[in-house]
């Protein structure tokens, strides 16, 4: 049974959990078999806690840390745990099905069993990690450190190992450009082109031609305007209905320019983005 108080401070987020830890060092929060469905967790530093058979399915856990957490047998379904840290985490046993884990760090954690169906594992590192009789079927793995993992019985039944699934692609990329009247113009199994048909810039997806591994360039994105600010935040929210992974609420980044960032369901980066010129 969770301990109440230790359930609160968490809800209040960042700087609750920092300034109880202050006044309690050394004391792991209790919160094991609580229910933090839905919760918005981002960047909370929640290490060493007991969150044995808690539930977090479609938690944003965006730059938390579950450090040497023990989540034996608990429920994140759908979370978002883009750049989570799970470092000597215990996920035995846990249900990870169609969580986005864009870049966390897996190190020498325990997913012993663990359910990672149609999960989305891009650039995660599973250093050491224990991943026997883990389930990853249908899962997309791109750019996945597995170094030196126990990969005894684990299950990889359809998974994508190069991050390629134009299916997938095609079906994100309908339901966001919809959003400001653009749509497929033309395309082949390997390259399909978005725009709005007036003669302007589009949107090529495309599986290489090598065959070889798709990757992203430092700092490269795709800007995307959205019209205004209304529309940066009606794109961002579409995006993450869609799966994409947080990378930056929409606010405002200068005087002129009023932004979102997400990574979509293949780790490429977008701006969506309103700008004052004259």
């Amino acid at each position: 049974m969770a301990n109440q108080e230790h359930l609160a401070v968490v809800k209040g987020g960042p700087k609750s959990i920092a300034d109880w830890r202050e006044e309690n060092p050394g004391v792991a929060l209790d919160l094991e078999g609580v229910d933090l469905s839905g919760a918005d967790l981002k960047e909370c530093k929640i290490r060493n806690a007991n969150l044995r058979g808690a539930s977090l399915a479609g938690a944003l856990l965006f730059r938390a840390s579950f450090a040497g957490a023990d989540l034996a047998g608990a429920n994140l379904e759908g979370a978002d745990m883009g750049r989570a840290t799970l470092t000597g985490a215990n996920l035995e046993g846990a249900n990870l099905t169609n969580v986005n884990l864009y870049w966390a760090d897996v190190k020498r954690a325990s997913l012993r069993g663990a359910n990672l169906r149609w999960s989305r594992v891009v650039r995660a590192c599973f250093l050491s990690a224990d991943l026997t009789g883990a389930d990853f079927s249908l899962a997309t793995m791109l750019e996945v450190d597995l170094r030196g993992t126990n990969l005894t019985n684990a299950c990889f039944q359809s998974a994508n190992m190069n991050g390629a699934d134009m299916d997938r692609a095609v079906s994100f990329y309908d339901g966001l450009l919809a959003e400001i009247d653009a749509k497929q113009l033309m395309g082949m199994d390997r390259i399909k082109f978005y725009g709005r048909g007036d003669g302007g810039a589009m949107l090529a997806l495309c599986i290489p031609y090598d065959e070889k591994e798709p990757s992203h360039g430092n700092g490269d994105m795709i800007a995307i305007p959205g019209g205004s600010r209304e529309g940066v935040d009606k794109l961002y929210a579409k995006a993450i209905s869609l799966g994409a992974t947080d990378e930056g609420d929409p606010g405002e980044r200068m005087p002129i320019f009023y932004g979102a960032y997400v990574r979509d369901l293949d780790g490429n980066k977008l701006c969506f983005f309103e700008m004052k010129t004259g």
